[in-house]
């Protein structure tokens, strides 16, 4: 269930929206070596979401801003992140410039302790998997040539954050995408 409004004689709109989503027969690990599972009824996940967007409030400069967070959910797995958050913004100048940046960031609870999965009886065999919270940074610079050609760079990851991108699918660990660029040509016809 959600809401959407214009605000400042339509210079921003808002919307928020509430949601739950029940589950059944999710699977639970019951052991990491074997990788068996038991069968949960009636898991719940509970949350909300909120998108401010700012629209032009300068001449010849227009700005966007979107934040979409979602709280504490009921997770059955300790190793789901309970709240994430992705900001961002784009600035789009005159002569064709645009920037822009978007951030990833992800926490276990309130306290911002992290994911906590995968906790093994013997370090030697299989390294315990812990991950606090996180924040991954991201930049776009994108010049307009023509009116149908757009030249960009993006840059991945800035800091070059090591992360788990995922942890717990089938047991598995994957980092998340080390810092990368990429240039990127678009022509329209």
């Amino acid at each position: 269930m959600g809401v959407k409004a214009g605000l400042l004689d339509d210079a921003m709109y808002a919307s928020a929206a509430i949601f739950q989503t029940n589950q059944k027969d999710v699977a639970e690990y019951l052991d990491w070596d074997t990788v068996q599972n038991r069968s949960i009824d009636g898991t719940e996940t509970r949350g909300f979401s909120l998108r401010p967007l700012a629209r032009s409030m300068i001449a010849g400069m227009s700005r966007r801003a979107i934040l979409s967070a979602f709280p504490r959910m009921t997770t059955v797995t300790s190793f789901t992140p309970t709240s994430r958050a992705y900001p961002e913004a784009c600035h789009r100048l005159p002569a064709g410039w645009r920037f822009g940046g978007q951030a990833d960031a992800g926490r276990r609870d309130a306290l911002g302790s992290g994911t906590d999965s995968m906790d093994f009886a013997s370090e030697v065999e299989q390294p315990n998997v812990h991950q606090g919270s996180y924040a991954v940074f991201y930049f776009t610079a994108a010049y307009g040539v023509t009116e149908k050609t757009e030249l960009s760079l993006t840059v991945n990851n800035i800091p070059n954050k090591k992360y788990f991108a995922t942890i717990g699918f089938y047991a598995t660990v994957v980092y998340g995408d080390e810092r990368s660029a990429e240039r990127t040509l678009r022509a329209r016809f």
